[in-house]
């Protein structure tokens, strides 16, 4: 006997398929990927075990102590050294009539920030001066004077002071052709009095020591 045939799985002869309704996308009940399950999941206590951190010997402290006792002790001897040469440094400006308040004002112009502090504190002397009627400020203001300064005059101070300070001879590239010339020419100057100031304090210094060296025997007999 034949088998019966087996019956599909599909609809029943003439029933036709029907067509699903699209759902839009805003409807449809999508599931959050993992990215935004984990971001939205609460962040709770981590289950790896906290090591507790033991505490340090006598010997240990003792070791720590005295690496850092080495360490303060060469950071003070820097520093005694670092004060003794400031001190130098200035007994010498004195020396050599240069007052150290100058310097001061110099090293606090070259800062932008301080230069502006400086020139609000003269401002603010000067005022000071015309209102108690004392002759400075009263016939003319100092920071208007400077501005008014003529250019070939400044060019020529800004090429002396490069040259007095050592600076090699490069003239500012913002400064016009016919001005370079008068740069280097100042710049030229300066160098010949650093120079010659530089060569006097060796000489000074070759005196001193050879008044330092002891005397000869056979010429003290």
């Amino acid at each position: 006997m034949s088998e019966p045939a087996k019956r599909g799985r599909g609809r029943p002869p003439g029933v036709k398929n029907k067509k699903r309704r699209a759902v839009p996308a805003a409807d449809r009940d999508v599931a959050p990927d993992d990215n935004e399950k984990k971001a939205k999941a609460p962040k709770g206590p981590t289950n790896k075990p906290q090591v507790a951190k033991e505490p340090l010997t006598d010997e240990q402290q003792q070791a720590l102590f005295f690496r850092h006792k080495r360490d303060y002790e060469k950071a003070l001897e820097a520093k005694k050294a670092a004060d003794a040469a400031l001190k130098n440094v200035a007994k010498l400006i004195k020396a050599e009539g240069t007052h150290l308040s100058d310097i001061k004002v110099a090293i606090k112009l070259e800062d932008p920030e301080g230069s502006a502090d400086l020139r609000e504190r003269i401002e603010r002397e000067l005022k000071v001066a015309r209102w108690v009627g004392a002759p400075v400020g009263t016939q003319f203001s100092l920071l208007d004077e400077v501005d008014r300064e003529p250019i070939d005059d400044r060019v020529r101070e800004e090429g002396k002071r490069a040259g007095l300070r050592g600076e090699k001879c490069e003239p500012p590239r913002t400064l016009p052709g016919n001005l370079i010339s008068v740069w280097t020419a100042a710049w030229s100057e300066g160098q010949e009095i650093m120079l010659g100031k530089i060569q006097q304090q060796k000489d000074e210094d070759a005196r001193e020591f050879d008044d330092d060296l002891p005397a000869n025997d056979d010429e003290a007999a």
